[in-house]
């Protein structure tokens, strides 16, 4: 009876509450800000999340005074992320499909779930996950971080850049030759794998060769069993 009390639904809420007061060390650790401070990242002022979907992590930003500026490609996609920005006022939505070069017609693949849409084929994604595949496909004229920033859409003074697209990092990052040499960038965290999930994706060793060009050096990673990760990137944190 007591064992069937502990593992109770009620019990597992106020464990749920308690970790959200009074996170543990390692839980601290575990979150963006945790990561960043190990590295010697500042907390961010201001941060770009490119691929934010329908604006999932605008919650935390808001939450710890992050002002941020969300990317999405897809449309539709675009129409939820505006919703969610809409009650956090330090969230800021933008619809475009970053890629290397500007204004280039693709067909951006929309697949049967939630996150897994990318301007690449599936490759190694669909012997990963079989049950995940592509629907249908949206025409989408690409754009590049450089132009956004020259235009004023998104601010030069960035603290951080966070980019989740599916495979296409290394482009998304190819078209930020001028932006990433900011002064005021202090770090990234990137998706990234061992062996491209996607076709004609990059791997974790091209996305750091990139980044390092920039004075932006791989921090940690811990690769999951389908072979990628969150990446953290960081100025020189050695002695």
């Amino acid at each position: 009876m007591l064992n069937s009390l502990y593992q109770s639904p009620v019990l597992d809420r106020l464990r749920g509450v308690k970790h959200r007061l009074f996170p543990t060390p390692a839980q601290v650790r575990a979150t963006l800000l945790g990561r960043m401070a190990a590295y010697g990242i500042p907390a961010p002022r201001r941060l770009l999340h490119i691929g934010a979907s329908t604006g999932t992590e605008s919650f935390y930003y808001n939450a710890q005074g992050i002002e941020a500026w969300h990317v999405e490609a897809i449309p539709e996609v675009y129409e939820q992320l505006v919703a969610t920005c809409s009650t956090r006022p330090l969230q800021h939505p933008i619809q475009a499909c970053l890629s290397s070069k500007a204004g280039e017609t693709i067909s951006f693949n929309i697949a049967s779930n939630s996150h897994s849409s990318s301007m690449l084929g599936l490759g190694r994604h669909q012997e990963a996950h079989p049950s995940i595949h592509y629907v249908r496909t949206v025409e989408l004229v690409t754009t590049t971080l450089d132009e956004l920033a020259a235009s004023g859409v998104i601010p030069s003074a960035i603290d951080f850049l966070v980019i989740d697209v599916q495979g296409a990092e290394k482009l998304v990052l190819e078209g930020a030759s001028h932006w990433l040499r900011s002064a005021h960038l202090k770090g990234a965290l990137i998706e990234t794998s061992v062996e491209p999930l996607y076709e004609g994706g990059s791997t974790y060793l091209e996305i750091g060769a990139l980044l390092r060009s920039y004075d932006l050096h791989l921090g940690e990673c811990s690769f999951n069993r389908d072979g990628w990760c969150d990446a953290l990137f960081a100025r020189k944190y050695w002695p």
